[in-house]
């Protein structure tokens, strides 16, 4: 009966991949967002190793040139910055740094933040209370005055930059994560598993922690985009990621002197922030109608 059932369960898994799968196809934006997700994380995966010296090659000659096919044939497509290096080069180079950083913040926050928000929503009471004070207290600051005061302070590296973007987003899903415990806790099999002899940290762990999870990871999904645009605001002010490693916020900030003469140089990493971030927000809102039955049946409808 157990290996019927493993059978069970992997054609059911089987099944619902074909049929997201399915949904995705009828929708071309999220096709198109997921697709451009895709071919960013190759580029922050293979591309310092293959345009890395590309990316710092210096040409006095070749200083704001336009976006064309020059000396340095498609490299310099969209064209070059004030030290001659190219501009796509530099993109595709800075692009590990960027999502690098968006991801291990968010991650971060998320773990932590939902493991507090389980252990506040589950066990409530003064524990609780003294969960959610700390939390208003980090959310009465203002996330991005908080990050340029730290920032500040300490050195601009890349590790105190997901530090101080992680901190700021604690509260987010320390209250997402109590929010959805607070709800799980008063179920019935969650008032049988204890009835059952299960442990507190049992109860948490099988039954509440993974029914808690889908829109904890929802939200994670939103929330990569936001802390995209802070690290590329704070690379933007002077106290993000300091050359010579390059961001796409660093990019524009080291452009906004040539706006006049050369825009393009600002323009495309400005517009990489821009389709990355609504690429996540599409794909995100993509998977949250998916997953909810209520409004899966669109999907269907438009197969239909």
């Amino acid at each position: 009966m157990t290996a019927i059932a493993q059978i069970d369960d992997g054609l059911i898994a089987s099944d619902r991949k074909v049929a997201y799968w399915h949904f995705l196809v009828r929708d071309p934006l999220a096709l198109i967002s997921l697709v451009w997700i895709i071919v960013t994380l190759v580029a922050a995966l293979i591309g310092p190793e293959l345009l890395g010296q590309e990316a710092v090659r210096m040409s006095l000659k070749a200083r704001n040139m336009s976006p064309r096919f020059g000396d340095g044939g498609w490299m310099d497509i969209l064209g070059t910055d004030s030290l001659g290096r190219s501009i796509l080069a530099r993109i595709i180079v800075a692009t590990r740094n960027t999502l690098g950083i968006a991801l291990a913040a968010s991650v971060s926050s998320m773990a932590l933040g939902a493991i507090i928000g389980i252990i506040a929503g589950y066990v409530a009471g003064r524990v609780g209370k003294i969960i959610m004070q700390v939390s208003d207290i980090i959310q009465s600051f203002p996330s991005m005055l908080l990050a340029m005061i730290v920032l500040y302070i300490l050195e601009p590296r890349a590790f105190n930059l997901v530090i101080v973007l992680a901190f700021t987003r604690l509260p987010v899903y320390i209250r997402v994560a109590r929010a959805e415990v607070l709800e799980l806790r008063e179920r019935l099999f969650v008032d049988a598993a204890r009835v059952m002899g299960s442990s507190s940290l049992m109860v948490i762990l099988r039954h509440i922690a993974p029914m808690a999870a889908p829109t904890v990871i929802t939200y994670w999904t939103v929330d990569v985009a936001f802390v995209m645009l802070s690290e590329s605001g704070l690379s933007f002010l002077g106290i993000g990621i300091q050359p010579p490693d390059i961001t796409w916020g660093l990019m524009v900030a080291n452009a906004r002197n040539y706006l006049e003469i050369s825009w393009w140089q600002a323009f495309f990493p400005g517009l990489m922030i821009m389709l990355t971030t609504l690429s996540i927000n599409i794909l995100s809102s993509w998977a949250r109608k998916v997953s909810d039955p209520l409004k899966r049946w669109k999907f269907k409808a438009v197969s239909a």
